[in-house]
């Protein structure tokens, strides 16, 4: 009779043949030996139609029939990999001695003055949270996902889950901690303010060629990690990472050669 798994992986994809899932994610999780489950859509969805809270919706519809001892770590689908297998994720997941952790970003979003004056300080600069990646049990993240229910609804963002998850991390922060550490999680996401900066402004993406903007963003997410081997060492930290992020525009620079010692399953 097989073990059965400790940690089980949910992720979210409306094109189950979309690049990222089929090229990044899923061979990274049978490389790592990490049980995958891809969830596609709801009852009554049309085809194609997405809005982020269907995440959340999704992952509560799952986990009625999941045990609420199992571990889930939810993933985005198109942006992300794994670069570790399960025990490492594990060993990191309950040294946090919390009942929920999700990844964390430099960047605030959304951006507003609560969450700007709220947000506690962080030792790294990964201080915001990012539902791009969360891990924890069961029966705890199923609670939690009903108390998402009475976050200030009204608000323009209330279709936002990362809005919501961040509302309940601020007021329930014994329930969530943030992975600021990046020990398990690591998020590419740069800094709004790199963009500003830039000889381009906001408007870089007009005035790059693609190649120019791969580069670009690649060489600002290198400023916060060293590439070892098959794995990223968080500076900050000296900690290594075992899921590798690249939400917002560093999507776009995701199958540049510079990370396919990221891939081991490329030589195989």
């Amino acid at each position: 009779m097989n073990k059965k798994r400790q940690l089980r992986v949910v992720t979210y994809a409306t094109d189950p043949g979309q690049t990222g899932l089929k090229n990044f994610l899923q061979p990274s999780c049978e490389y790592h030996g990490l049980d995958l489950t891809v969830l596609s859509q709801l009852p009554g969805q049309k085809p194609g139609e997405w809005k982020h809270r269907q995440k959340d919706r999704m992952l509560a519809s799952f986990l009625e029939s999941v045990d609420d001892e199992q571990i889930i770590l939810s993933t985005d689908a198109y942006d992300a990999w794994f670069l570790a297998g399960e025990n490492e994720i594990l060993e990191k997941y309950h040294a946090f001695n919390h009942p929920i952790v999700f990844s964390a970003e430099r960047n605030c979003w959304p951006h507003n003055s609560y969450f700007l004056k709220h947000y506690p300080p962080s030792s790294t600069p990964a201080r915001y949270l990012n539902s791009g990646g969360m891990i924890g049990r069961a029966g705890v993240i199923r609670s939690a996902l009903k108390k998402l229910n009475w976050t200030l609804a009204f608000w323009k963002h209330r279709r936002s889950n990362q809005y919501l998850w961040s509302r309940l991390f601020l007021r329930k922060p014994d329930l969530i901690k943030l992975d600021t550490e990046c020990r398990i999680f690591y998020c590419a996401a740069i800094p709004g303010r790199d963009y500003l900066d830039s000889p381009w402004g906001l408007n870089f993406r007009e005035h790059l060629h693609e190649e120019e903007l791969q580069t670009y963003i690649a060489d600002r997410i290198l400023d916060q990690i060293e590439i070892i081997d098959s794995r990223i060492d968080y500076k900050p930290t000296g900690t290594q990472s075992c899921h590798f992020h690249f939400n917002g525009p560093p999507a776009a620079c995701m199958e540049m050669p510079l990370w396919d010692s990221l891939r081991p399953w490329l030589k195989n």
